[in-house]
């Protein structure tokens, strides 16, 4: 049957992809160490000079309003496409044959036992094409998700410029002087301010 057909071949997927990450494992395991000392040494060196907090700050925003903004365009792409009317004429009540020929009137109002009667034949109309409206969907998502994400790697760029390029810290200089006092409005503001554009071109 086909559930068993699809049960068979998810179990073969799986078997595969084992087999792939074992044998990558194998034949890269001296790269797969150096990269975890890379990431280690990059972890111990972000939470000595007080770097976790913005950046981990920045991540959690970029994905949050990543994480709204594709909520929000699938209600506006559901609430898009369901938008519709009901078309619904009305005619004449066929009596007869000769009746039934009778010139319909769909903007006349129906009178409850007048000579006008909704008759079967309703229908929606939508307001949308299906097709365009999922291609201007995708893009506007794709543009608004990429301008984020550029946004987020500017801030992250901003702030470890800023503090590999300060002063080394002293037992006299305050920790804020590395990354400054707001180091995550800082940089929004400096991106703002200057290089706005840079980032939505970046998204693009």
């Amino acid at each position: 049957s086909l559930q068993l057909g699809l049960a068979l071949l998810l179990g073969v997927c799986l078997i595969a992809v084992g087999v792939f990450l074992l044998l990558f494992g194998l034949v890269l395991h001296d790269e797969l160490r150096w990269a975890a000392a890379c990431a280690e040494a990059a972890v111990t060196t972000v939470r000595a000079e007080g770097l976790a907090a913005p950046l981990g700050l920045v991540s959690l925003s970029v994905a949050a309003a990543q994480g709204f903004i594709s909520l929000g365009g699938l209600f506006l792409l559901e609430c898009a496409a369901s938008s519709a009317w009901l078309d619904w004429p009305a005619e004449l009540p066929a009596t007869t044959e000769r009746d039934s020929e009778a010139p319909m009137d769909e903007l006349a109002e129906v009178v409850p036992g007048g000579p006008l009667v909704r008759g079967l034949r309703r229908h929606p109309v939508f307001r949308w094409q299906m097709l365009p409206l999922l291609l201007l969907w995708v893009s506007v998502l794709r543009i608004a998700l990429g301008f984020v994400a550029a946004l987020g790697r500017g801030l992250v760029a901003y702030i470890v410029t800023r503090w590999y390029f300060s002063e080394p810290l002293t037992a006299a200089a305050p920790t804020w002087r590395r990354t400054g006092r707001r180091p995550v409005l800082d940089a929004l503001a400096a991106l703002a301010g200057a290089h706005l554009g840079g980032v939505a071109a970046a998204a693009a």
